[in-house]
């Protein structure tokens, strides 16, 4: 069961190390972004990190603004550029720079192999969502210089686009539907319709699935865990009070984590799935056992 990670970032180099050390193997294919505002020392750190290792692969930097396309429209050129490779994967798992697994890598392959043809995304009906998600796709959007701006005009496009579908961005997605995605004509015909909402990452892969030969295959439990306050813009940072209902939950990963706020869970976790934090981390702990 090969995997396909692709993993998105723009700055925390130490944080992305932690998530690179826990994921990487030989056996997997990994697809790295780092967005176009990221710091000359994370990019450089990053490349570092990543140098030697004939699986790992960059994309060509894009400026990615939080609540528009571009984060949607950098996951689709991984997405093609993943399915242009020869090499045989059949999951593709999207993450951030701050997520980390919270489950053993060969309980997720298991998993996987259990129920392989799957689609593992939060679907859910427009209509059982509060008023200022619908809204989302009403009002005209933009991205400028780092940030989206609203028009006080409608979006006639997106109201009258079949856009019936709403969920979070997190994914575990089978390689026929990722081939089939990044080749359909419908997937221009919604880039269309959504390039000038709010959040459209939340209403895409949603609105493809369920309109495509794959509805029977979503699995409505995106497998991962992060917790929202109410109308938060951004999950809660998880921290080791969280430890349990992490562990108890059914998810492989968990977001967001910052270990400028916690790195104990992060310990935690990397005991329980066998893997090593970043280096540093490891060359201060044995400065500090030999100062003792």
């Amino acid at each position: 069961m090969k995997l396909a990670y692709f993993i998105a970032a723009h700055r925390l180099e130490r944080q992305f190390e932690w998530l690179f050390r826990a994921v990487w193997n030989p056996d997997d294919v990994f697809v790295i972004h780092l967005s176009k505002s990221t710091p000359n020392e994370c990019i450089r750190e990053v490349h570092r990190m990543a140098e030697g290792y004939p699986n790992v692969h960059f994309l060509q930097p894009m400026q990615v603004t939080w609540g528009g396309w571009s984060l949607s429209e950098v996951q689709l050129e991984a997405m093609r550029l993943l399915c242009r490779m020869p090499v045989g994967w059949r999951y593709f798992i999207n993450l951030s720079g701050q997520d980390y697994p919270v489950r053993p890598q060969q309980e997720l392959r298991a998993f996987l192999t259990r129920h392989d043809g799957q689609n593992f995304l939060d679907v859910r009906s427009i209509d059982t969502q509060p008023f200022h998600i619908r809204r989302r796709l009403h009002w005209y959007c933009f991205e400028h210089k780092g940030r989206l701006r609203r028009l006080p005009i409608p979006n006639l496009r997106a109201m009258l686009s079949k856009t019936r579908w709403y969920g979070g961005y997190w994914a575990i997605l089978s390689r026929d539907f990722c081939d089939w995605l990044v080749t359909t004509e419908l997937t221009e015909n919604y880039r269309r319709a959504l390039l000038h909402t709010k959040s459209p990452d939340e209403f895409f892969l949603q609105t493809m699935i369920m309109r495509s030969p794959f509805v029977k295959t979503v699995n409505y439990n995106n497998r991962r865990y992060c917790r929202f306050e109410t109308r938060a813009p951004s999950p809660n940072t998880l921290t080791k009070r969280d430890l349990n209902e992490i562990i108890d939950s059914r998810a492989f990963f968990a977001r967001k984590f910052d270990e400028r706020v916690d790195a104990e869970v992060l310990h935690e976790f990397a005991d329980i799935i066998g893997a090593l934090p970043p280096a540093a981390v490891l060359q201060n702990s044995t400065l500090q056992l030999s100062v003792s």
